[in-house]
């Protein structure tokens, strides 16, 4: 499967993703000094959950930021339920985010509406990509477009990936610790 700068190898196994994301995930786990598999049992699997919100403004190259590659636009200064009044938005295919972090689970809003298009969406660039919609009748903002299984707790990489020309509108994620 080819999706912009994503792409599985023969296998289905591995996701490819631009240079400037690859370098960037790299050295975030070589600075972190963490793999991309985490224990399966430890002390904080028995610890509670906690929450951490990411908005999508919140960009970089550290855990808990976006990386936008391809073509996005920030809209601002909107007062009708978004997260901190921004979302980020592309109709275009093979424009990509990617989000590091740390976690079990993880949760993604968006705005919906008329002009709401559809994303694959994936987890550690898994086999397994998630169709999601931003579609809807009316527009409907912070609204809940994915929910992920649980994963083994530990270091992580959501990507987001436009398909087609309508909007794929993200307003921020919840990470599940």
């Amino acid at each position: 499967v080819n999706l912009g700068g994503m792409r599985l190898d023969e296998r289905g196994r591995s996701l490819r993703l631009s240079p400037k994301v690859v370098s960037c995930a790299i050295g975030l786990l070589i600075v972190a000094g963490c793999s991309t598999a985490g224990p399966k049992t430890s002390a904080a699997s028995l610890a509670p959950r906690q929450h951490i919100v990411v908005d999508d403004a919140q960009e970089g190259h550290a855990l808990y930021q976006f990386q936008y590659a391809g073509r996005w636009e920030r809209v601002r200064f909107r007062e009708d339920g978004r997260s901190d009044g921004t979302s980020m938005r592309s109709r275009w295919a093979g424009a990509v985010a990617v989000l590091p972090f740390r976690g079990r689970r993880i949760w993604i809003y968006g705005v919906r509406g008329r002009n709401g298009g559809s994303a694959l969406v994936s987890v550690n660039a898994g086999s397994t990509f998630s169709n999601v919609s931003f579609m809807a009748p009316r527009k409907i903002t912070h609204s809940l477009v994915f929910k992920s299984k649980e994963v083994t707790p530990g270091m992580h990489f959501l990507s987001i990936g436009v398909e087609g020309r309508r909007y794929v509108n993200i307003d921020g994620v919840e990470v599940e610790r």
